[in-house]
């Protein structure tokens, strides 16, 4: 089971010498570039890879935290930096890119241990990569970062992070299994985007709905967004069934509470699951649907994210021990 730390301090390599990947997904929120920031200055990597989105790489602060990631893992990484453009409703070609160089990788110089900032990843892009790095027989040592932002923009009157649903789709590699006479359970981890939710319940039009609130949140400050965002969701669904809460920071938490409505439902339902909450508790889902491949991932890809005042600041930063040897 993965593990989790709060982390302070340099951050050094894996196994104290080198990491053999480093991986990152700049973004216009200032919490990107915190990684790279505290990365110690003996710090070597044999190569880093980042991905970066082709309709918001000239957008906000974008251009300038990639520039400050660039600088910092050029100084570090003896192979060299690969950069990935994806589109934010197109995560297959970007992918399946990547995955050629990491095994070509692998063939060449065996990747023993990968670190990868999770921070700014959208949920879709990160749970293809994750299936990716544990694809190999012989899968290496895998560390996450994630840092929280400060302060989220919906935390401001009128403030919000995306707007619009361009599509409502399952993740790459995560289809589940509909078994014809199952009926449809739609689990949805609530966050703080309303139309997402609101859209990605319309697509699906489950037989069933359990939705989950993050609790305890990350800070005092969040208590009370979720409810409040959801207010119209829940006058369309007032038979929608309200799961225990999660804890925002609960990787195993999320993941025991999917297998466990799995268990409960499997006979007579097949279990859709939509990761909308934080990314913590999507890494919970990931390991949930590996376990159980009947399960599926949905994903609503926004139409616009809210790039001017996604989110102000750094908040904690954590170490996940992804995956040991």
């Amino acid at each position: 089971m993965p593990m989790i730390r709060k982390f302070k301090g340099n951050i050094t390599a894996i196994n104290g010498a080198k990491d053999s990947l480093f991986i990152a997904c700049p973004s216009y929120e200032e919490r990107s570039v915190a990684v790279v920031k505290q990365l110690s200055a003996n710090y070597v990597a044999d190569r880093a890879v980042l991905f970066t989105s082709v309709e918001y790489c000239d957008k906000g602060k974008f251009p300038s935290h990639l520039q400050q990631i660039t600088q910092a893992l050029k100084t570090v990484c003896s192979a060299g930096l690969t950069t990935l453009k994806f589109y934010i409703d197109r995560p297959i070609e970007s992918m399946v890119e990547f995955e050629k160089l990491f095994f070509q990788w692998h063939e060449a110089s065996r990747i023993l241990n990968v670190t990868v900032d999770v921070s700014t990843f959208p949920r879709q892009e990160l749970i293809v990569l994750l299936r990716v790095l544990e694809s190999l027989p012989d899968s290496p040592i895998i560390r996450l970062f994630y840092t929280e932002p400060g302060e989220y923009g919906t935390e401001t009157a009128g403030g919000w992070l995306t707007r619009g649903v361009k599509s409502v789709r399952t993740i790459p590699g995560f289809g589940g299994i509909q078994q014809p006479g199952k009926k449809k359970l739609l689990v949805m981890f609530l966050g703080h985007e309303d139309e997402r939710a609101a859209i990605t319940w319309k697509r699906h039009q489950p037989e069933t709905t359990i939705t989950i609130f993050p609790d305890p949140n990350y800070r005092k400050e969040l208590n009370g967004i979720v409810e409040r965002t959801h207010q119209l969701l829940f006058t369309k669904l007032a038979s929608a069934k309200i799961h225990p809460p999660v804890s925002a920071r609960g990787i195993h938490e999320a993941q025991n509470a999917v297998l466990e409505l799995w268990e409960e439902y499997r006979k007579t339902h097949f279990l859709v699951v939509a990761p909308l909450g934080t990314k913590l508790q999507t890494l919970g889902v990931y390991r949930a649907a590996k376990l159980k491949s009947d399960i599926q991932i949905t994903y609503a890809v926004p139409s616009v994210y809210n790039f001017n005042a996604y989110s102000e600041g750094v908040g904690t930063m954590w170490e996940i021990t992804w995956k040991e040897a």
